[in-house]
Protein backbone atom coordinates (compact mmCIF):
# COMPACT_ATOMS: atom_id res chain seq x y z
CA UNK A 1 0.00 0.00 0.00
CA UNK A 2 1.11 3.61 -1.03
CA UNK A 3 2.07 5.48 1.83
CA UNK A 4 1.23 8.72 2.50
CA UNK A 5 4.44 10.84 1.95
CA UNK A 6 4.49 9.09 -1.09
CA UNK A 7 1.19 9.92 -2.08
CA UNK A 8 1.56 13.65 -0.70
CA UNK A 9 4.60 13.69 -3.65
CA UNK A 10 2.94 12.28 -6.26
CA UNK A 11 -0.09 15.01 -5.83
CA UNK A 12 2.66 17.57 -5.39
CA UNK A 13 4.31 16.61 -8.45
CA UNK A 14 1.38 16.61 -10.81
CA UNK A 15 0.30 19.98 -9.12
CA UNK A 16 3.71 21.46 -10.22
CA UNK A 17 3.28 20.55 -13.51
CA UNK A 18 0.37 22.12 -14.33
CA UNK A 19 0.77 26.08 -14.46
CA UNK A 20 -0.57 28.28 -12.43
CA UNK A 21 -3.17 28.92 -15.17
CA UNK A 22 -4.85 27.16 -18.01
CA UNK A 23 -3.06 29.57 -20.55
CA UNK A 24 -1.86 28.73 -24.03
CA UNK A 25 1.46 26.91 -23.86
CA UNK A 26 4.22 28.25 -26.37
CA UNK A 27 3.92 27.29 -30.39
CA UNK A 28 5.43 22.77 -30.20
CA UNK A 29 5.82 22.96 -26.12
CA UNK A 30 2.95 20.56 -24.30
CA UNK A 31 2.77 20.75 -20.41
CA UNK A 32 3.29 17.15 -18.90
CA UNK A 33 1.53 16.09 -16.41
CA UNK A 34 2.27 12.84 -13.75
CA UNK A 35 -0.28 10.30 -13.28
CA UNK A 36 0.31 7.35 -10.60
CA UNK A 37 -1.84 4.93 -9.95
CA UNK A 38 -1.57 2.01 -7.08
CA UNK A 39 -4.06 0.43 -9.04
CA UNK A 40 -3.04 -2.14 -11.60
CA UNK A 41 -3.08 -0.49 -15.22
CA UNK A 42 -5.62 -2.99 -16.49
CA UNK A 43 -8.18 -3.03 -14.16
CA UNK A 44 -11.89 -2.05 -14.78
CA UNK A 45 -11.25 0.91 -12.27
CA UNK A 46 -8.38 1.95 -13.10
CA UNK A 47 -10.01 3.17 -16.66
CA UNK A 48 -12.72 5.06 -14.69
CA UNK A 49 -10.49 6.90 -12.64
CA UNK A 50 -7.62 7.54 -16.17
CA UNK A 51 -11.03 8.69 -17.86
CA UNK A 52 -12.00 10.82 -14.85
CA UNK A 53 -8.63 12.54 -14.86
CA UNK A 54 -8.65 13.24 -18.19
CA UNK A 55 -12.46 14.67 -18.25
CA UNK A 56 -11.56 17.10 -15.33
CA UNK A 57 -8.25 18.48 -17.34
CA UNK A 58 -10.09 18.96 -19.89
CA UNK A 59 -12.43 21.04 -18.31
CA UNK A 60 -9.87 23.31 -17.57
CA UNK A 61 -8.90 23.58 -20.92
CA UNK A 62 -6.16 20.72 -20.81
CA UNK A 63 -6.61 18.58 -23.96
CA UNK A 64 -4.57 15.43 -24.00
CA UNK A 65 -1.43 15.52 -26.74
CA UNK A 66 -2.70 18.93 -27.63
CA UNK A 67 -1.70 20.71 -24.73
CA UNK A 68 -0.47 18.39 -21.92
CA UNK A 69 1.21 15.31 -22.45
CA UNK A 70 -0.03 12.55 -19.27
CA UNK A 71 2.81 10.82 -17.96
CA UNK A 72 1.15 7.66 -16.88
CA UNK A 73 2.89 5.17 -14.01
CA UNK A 74 1.02 2.22 -12.17
CA UNK A 75 2.20 0.80 -8.99
CA UNK A 76 0.20 -2.01 -9.24
CA UNK A 77 -0.55 -1.89 -4.97
CA UNK A 78 3.57 -1.66 -4.47
CA UNK A 79 4.70 0.76 -2.56
CA UNK A 80 8.31 0.01 -3.74
CA UNK A 81 6.94 0.55 -7.40
CA UNK A 82 5.48 3.80 -6.41
CA UNK A 83 8.63 5.61 -4.99
CA UNK A 84 10.12 4.12 -8.53
CA UNK A 85 7.29 5.16 -10.44
CA UNK A 86 7.76 9.17 -8.85
CA UNK A 87 11.52 9.14 -9.09
CA UNK A 88 10.99 8.13 -12.65
CA UNK A 89 8.66 11.15 -13.58
CA UNK A 90 11.00 13.13 -11.45
CA UNK A 91 13.82 12.53 -13.89
CA UNK A 92 12.38 12.20 -17.04
CA UNK A 93 11.68 15.35 -19.28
Amino acid sequence: MIDRRTFVLGLGLTGLALPSSAGAQPAGKLARVGYISNIPGSSPLADMWRQAFVEGLREHGWMENQNVVIERRYAELRKDASQAAVEELIRAE
